[in-house]
């Protein structure tokens, strides 16, 4: 598709994405460990591939942010390699080290416990589950607010 000099196609047109739900979308470019949103703001967190590029504490660092900016049963996701594959388990030792030589957080990430490092940022309902051979999801939740009154 040609446009005009100095129009720009919406970018969300070759998708098939509704132009009204498109322009609700908010993109924001910042630092991961501290947005600068409001507390309490968002009702979803996703961090596709991005942890094992971190070193942990910036990834601890990361889950404080998102236990932060989520309302109260807010859904934190993250899709990323999975430690515990039986690909990535039994990767040869020449191909595991030649992965590694771009990944320089690597060893941080495969030795993390993440659903005890979400924990520790003060999610619940913490559940991984794989989602291919070499790759896991983990969902958790911030927990709901307590209700006025209860214990």
């Amino acid at each position: 598709v040609k446009s005009r000099p100095g129009r720009r196609r919406a970018p969300w047109a070759a998708e098939g994405v509704d132009a009204e739900v498109y322009g609700r979308i908010e993109w924001v470019h910042g630092d991961l460990e501290a947005t600068g949103l409001a507390d309490e703001s968002q009702d979803l967190v996703s961090l596709a591939f991005v942890t094992h590029e971190l070193p942990q504490h910036a990834t601890r660092a990361a889950f404080r942010e998102a236990a932060r900016l989520l309302r109260p049963g807010g859904i934190l996701v993250m899709c990323d390699n999975d430690p515990m594959s039986p690909v990535i388990q039994n990767l040869p030792a020449p191909i595991f080290t030649l992965m590694k030589s771009t990944e320089p957080w690597s060893d941080d990430y495969y030795t993390m416990d993440m659903e005890g490092a979400l924990a520790d940022a003060g999610f619940v309902h913490i559940h991984s589950e794989a989602m291919d051979p070499r790759h896991r999801c983990i969902l958790a939740s911030k927990p709901p607010a307590a209700r006025a009154g209860a214990p």
